[in-house]
């Protein structure tokens, strides 16, 4: 997502971008966990958190050129964003890998709902307002 495509970006375009930031920022640190009791691919999974953490550093930037002075966007949920996203993905940790003695099942629940989102913020992303 190119910040020229948000130059000039009304209210709700940067409340969507600071919504896109802060997803991609939850999935990163949902999948920072510990993920050796899942028999993913490492090298995707690398390939993956590369690329995720590509577009939140781009988004971040988006949000960052809107913002005052140079200093550096953390999208960090617990400081920031929506609180109740943020809690959102702290139960789905908490729910899964904190209760679930099947990580391995807990880990699916958590690949499908990333998944889920990252559709959603796709579909979000694409969308001109």
């Amino acid at each position: 997502m190119p910040c020229t495509e948000l130059q000039g970006s009304s209210s709700l375009r940067g409340s969507i971008i600071w919504f896109i930031a802060q997803v991609l920022d939850e999935v990163s640190l949902l999948l920072d966990e510990n993920v050796t009791a899942v028999a993913w691919d490492q090298k995707k999974l690398k390939d993956f958190m590369s690329t995720l953490d590509t577009q939140l550093v781009a988004t971040q930037s988006c949000v960052v050129s809107k913002t005052k002075g140079n200093e550096r966007l953390q999208v960090v949920s617990k400081t920031k964003g929506n609180e109740k996203l943020h809690l959102y993905f702290e139960n789905l940790r908490n729910e899964t890998l904190g209760t679930m003695e099947d990580k391995a099942k807990a880990w699916e629940l958590i690949r499908k709902e990333v998944h889920r989102h990252l559709t959603k913020v796709d579909l979000l992303a694409s969308t001109r307002l």
